[in-house]
């Protein structure tokens, strides 16, 4: 496998890099973001429990101004309004449409040019839409995965044999995720980032040079 720094190294430099917003108002918030976007961070994806419409609108024109192609996030409307990068689908929303319906969807954002996204937290799901969308975010670590108390290995026997396709797959950051590294093509640093939230930027450099 060769030494660990130097593989996580090569391999993160053509990872895709996502995080989701902290559940939390962190102070100077927006700045980290933004810092994470010059450094390189491709995707940020909206999400806050009970938020108004109108703090979302607020918090995107913070931003300088081409972030938005950047920004993913779970509402239509905010989407369209504001030219951002693409849709989050999460389980609940799929489950309330057809397939027909959901394919129309897909096609509509991929005809704007926009990115279809799903989150899922279960291997059915996994198993039904891989490759239908373009990115699927599977929302449980792969410390969680392989721990056969919890679940079982048939998380890991999918991903590592699963048919290379169109669909980018990102599991939940761990540090232990680079033994998977071959099977996926984006990272999640959303936990590992806002655990720490006063060293977000240091953190993130640090991990995209391969320091553990």
């Amino acid at each position: 496998m060769g030494n660990l720094s130097s593989r996580i190294k090569n391999s993160s430099s053509n990872m895709k890099g996502i995080i989701f917003t902290p559940e939390i108002d962190i102070h100077t918030e927006i700045e980290k973001i933004s810092a994470l976007f010059d450094l390189g961070i491709d995707h940020l994806i909206l999400r806050k429990s009970g938020i108004e419409m109108s703090y979302w609108y607020a918090y995107i024109e913070q931003f300088p101004y081409g972030y938005e192609s950047k920004i993913l996030t779970y509402d239509f409307q905010l989407l369209h309004d504001l030219n951002l990068g693409g849709f989050v689908f999460d389980m609940d929303i799929v489950n309330q449409l057809s397939d027909k319906d959901l394919f129309e969807n897909i096609r509509l954002l991929k005809s704007q040019n926009k990115l279809s996204v799903l989150v899922v937290n279960d291997l059915e799901s996994l198993r039904k839409y891989d490759s239908k969308f373009d990115l699927i975010i599977v929302e449980t670590s792969l410390d969680v995965l392989e721990n056969e108390e919890y679940m079982n290995h048939n998380w890991v026997e999918y991903i590592t044999k699963r048919e290379q396709s169109t669909t980018c797959l990102s599991i939940k950051y761990s540090d232990d995720n680079e033994q998977y590294d071959d099977y996926l093509c984006a990272y999640d640093y959303t936990q590992y980032l806002w655990n720490e939230p006063d060293s977000v930027v240091e953190r993130f450099k640090s991990r995209r040079n391969g320091n553990i």
